[in-house]
């Protein structure tokens, strides 16, 4: 094996090194081994000292392009490896599934291992996390009727799963709301009264898409492909230029999850020859506000702070008749930490703006119907919509037309461009999908509804959009 190049050399000296290091142990049996397959693949010195620049998601990402001859006997020696000192624990056998899982042929492209920096904040092996960049509705509706039966399979392999709405039912339905903001202050002392607040909106209504895009990209910068919901299982730490890194094993789910999470528990445990495996359970039936495990990690993520996001204020015009100007910039604003300002829109473009928002919230986003009746029903609440806030509806645009949308769409873009308050602007754009869907993905919890006294109200407590929803239900 001494024609492998240079960058796979080291990789694989990544991968057997990381292996050895993972149960904290170096037996003298696995320093004979390592020789032997440093021999086998013509490592040499300099190939370790390189091995330590290299992550071990490019290490696996560069053996996994490798011819299959080369990936089989990759991970032949791996399991040979890691029962050279007579057994396969538990750290081990998490690298061993994440390894072999991306270099054997069968479904190797349903797996990836990513490697992110990990500094103040990070997850354990236990944790299996579900996420998804945006609410699939048949992932969501499969994992409610199989939660259970997911959450125990997984436990028998010592897994905790971890399904964010699932944990935000907890503290909104077992935590007494009238205790949760002492404890948060209690928690995180140096978060003022409006982030302790947010906080609290947070742990009560997070959803996986807000987790997904706040937690995994913005405050731990994980860089994992969403494209399809996936699973993510932390495989251990390693040293990469000085630097603590975290690594994960990324699985792309089917739409009915539990068989592959069948396969995959099933697969750990026989890679795993250890007598014992530790089930937890830190549920509290009494409702108690649990600070331990993922609940511990997520308050913590929460309460860390990195930057502060803007707010988005919907104001309804007063119902005296004296507000219902269209005004630019009266309908919406955005609460910065440096300064509270206006969106400068004209009042159709921010009407046809909180059209999309809603929609998006209700149903996942605005795509005009085809068939005639639904076509009607989206026009109709658009109407309504918009003559909440203008008290007419003879000039309301007819957003069945591109010709009329395309330019309110470019003011939209143009207002949060602009807008040099508005942090992470992406947040607050709207989104087109390659199917036209138009979608925004701001989560509830930053918008607030003014509706004519000045008096900031949760969006999903206004009186505006609970009229708005309620026409789904009709």
């Amino acid at each position: 094996m001494s024609e492998l190049i240079g960058i796979v050399r080291y990789s694989i000296f990544r991968l057997f090194s990381d292996l050895i290091r993972a149960d904290k142990v170096v037996a003298e049996e696995e320093i004979k081994f390592l020789n032997q397959v440093c021999n086998s693949y013509g490592i040499t010195s300099v190939d370790r000292e390189n091995s330590l620049n290299v992550p071990l998601g490019d290490a696996i990402s560069v053996l996994s392009k490798q011819r299959s001859t080369i990936r089989c006997k990759i991970v032949e020696d791996m399991k040979r490896m890691s029962l050279s000192d007579g057994f396969c624990c538990r750290e081990e056998a998490l690298i061993l599934m994440a390894a072999t899982s991306c270099l054997e042929k069968n479904d190797k492209s349903r797996y990836e291992v990513v490697s992110s920096p990990c500094f103040n904040i990070d997850f354990d092996d236990s944790q299996v996390i579900y996420l998804e960049s945006r609410k699939v509705k048949s992932y969501n509706d499969y994992i409610g009727e199989n939660h259970r039966q997911i959450s125990s399979t997984l436990k028998l392999a010592g897994f905790d799963f971890v399904y964010i709405p699932a944990f935000a039912n907890h503290y909104a339905r077992y935590t007494k709301q009238s205790l949760l903001h002492d404890i948060v202050a209690l928690l995180a002392p140096t978060l003022s009264a409006n982030e302790t607040v947010n906080v609290m909106e947070c742990i009560t209504h997070m959803s996986t898409k807000f987790f997904y895009e706040e937690i995994v990209c913005r405050k731990l910068n994980i860089k994992v492909d969403v494209t399809t919901p996936i699973i993510l299982i932390k495989i251990g730490n390693n040293i990469v230029n000085g630097v603590n890194t975290a690594n994960f094993l990324s699985v792309k789910l089917d739409r009915e999850i539990l068989p592959q999470i069948e396969a995959l528990t099933d697969k750990f445990l026989l890679l795993q020859r250890c007598p014992t495996i530790e089930i937890r359970n830190n549920i509290d039936s009494k409702g108690d506000f649990i600070y331990t495990g993922f609940y511990k990690t997520l308050f913590d993520m929460l309460t860390a702070r990195k930057g502060s996001r803007c707010s988005l204020v919907i104001n309804v015009p007063s119902l005296d008749g004296k507000s219902h100007k269209r005004d630019t910039a009266k309908y919406l604003s955005v609460n910065s930490p440096q300064k509270n300002n206006s969106l400068k829109l004209d009042g159709k473009d921010a009407v046809f703006y909180i059209f999309i928002l809603f929609e998006s919230i209700i149903n996942e986003g605005f795509l005009l119907a085809r068939m005639p009746k639904d076509r009607e029903s989206q026009i109709t609440r658009f109407e309504k919509l918009y003559f909440q806030f203008s008290k007419n509806t003879s000039d309301a645009p007819d957003i069945s037309n591109q010709k009329i949308t395309s330019p309110m769409l470019s003011h939209i873009k143009s207002a949060i461009t602009n807008n040099e308050h508005l942090l992470e602007k992406a947040m607050y754009s709207i989104n087109k999908a390659t199917n036209g869907l138009l979608s925004i993905g701001l989560e509830t919890h930053l918008i607030f509804v003014n509706e004519g006294n000045d008096q900031l109200v949760p969006l999903e407590k206004s009186d505006l959009f609970i009229s708005y929803k309620s026409q789904f239900t009709r």
